[in-house]
Order: structure tokens, then C-alpha cells, then sequence
């Protein structure tokens, strides 16, 4: 499993990876979370961004600001795909809530081939 690093959600600096066997797989879990810290600083950035267009004349700053305040808040609702390990370990797997029918899709697929695994054990 890889996702990548980023700075302010918006921009990669590289990637983190975990490796885990699908016979090491206890279960998964999928959530959504708001990062309400994210969510008001693009809040307050579209906020001072419309204040530059309307009050100052500052068409291009203030566009500049209530975009990368638009990104902020888009970035701050998130799904969480988290795989628990059968050692107890847990590792999320975190994308932008546009990934959400990804994720789903990617966990039900998972499940299918766990209840396989299951089958074919019992059989042995």
C-alpha cells in the first residue's frame, strides 16, 4: 500500500509505502473524518481573499487566496481506508473524499478475496 506525503495536502513530497500480505489482514475499516483545523484556515483564506477583491481592488491576490482557501477546505473532509493487521497494527490508508467510491470499491474487493482465503483455508 503506497500514498503519498503532502505539504498542505496539495503538494507531493514523496510517498509513504506499507507492505501487507493479504493472509495478514484481520479486517477493514473504512471512516470519514473532517480536519476542522484545515477546514477554518481555507475558511478564514477565502474569507481575507474576498476581502482583497472587494475592498482593495486586488483582483489577483484575492483570487490566488480564495483558491488555495477552496483547496484547503475540499482537502480537510477525508476517507480513511484502515487495515488491521492480525498483530493488532493498524495502518490508514488516507485519500480526499472525492476517493471515497475508490476506497469502498478497493475494500469490498479486499473483503471478496479474504472470504476466499477464508474458504479455501477451511478446506485444507
Amino acid at each position: 500500500m503506497s500514498y503519498p506525503d503532502l505539504i498542505y495536502r496539495m503538494i507531493p513530497i514523496g510517498s509513504k509505502k506499507a507492505l501487507v500480505l493479504l493472509k495478514d489482514i484481520e479486517r477493514i475499516d473504512s471512516s470519514s473524518k473532517t480536519d476542522f483545523e484545515s477546514l477554518i484556515w481555507g475558511l478564514l483564506l477565502m474569507g481575507v481573499g474576498l476581502a482583497q477583491i472587494l475592498l482593495f481592488h486586488q483582483l489577483f491576490l484575492g483570487i490566488l487566496l480564495v483558491l488555495v482557501g477552496l483547496l484547503t477546505v475540499v482537502s480537510s473532509f477525508q476517507m480513511i481506508l484502515t487495515f488491521e493487521t492480525n498483530s493488532g497494527e493498524k495502518l490508514p490508508l488516507p485519500a480526499v473524499i472525492f476517493e471515497k467510491n475508490s476506497l469502498l470499491a478497493c475494500q469490498h474487493a479486499i473483503e471478496q478475496k479474504l472470504e476466499l482465503l477464508a474458504r479455501t483455508e477451511s478446506f485444507a
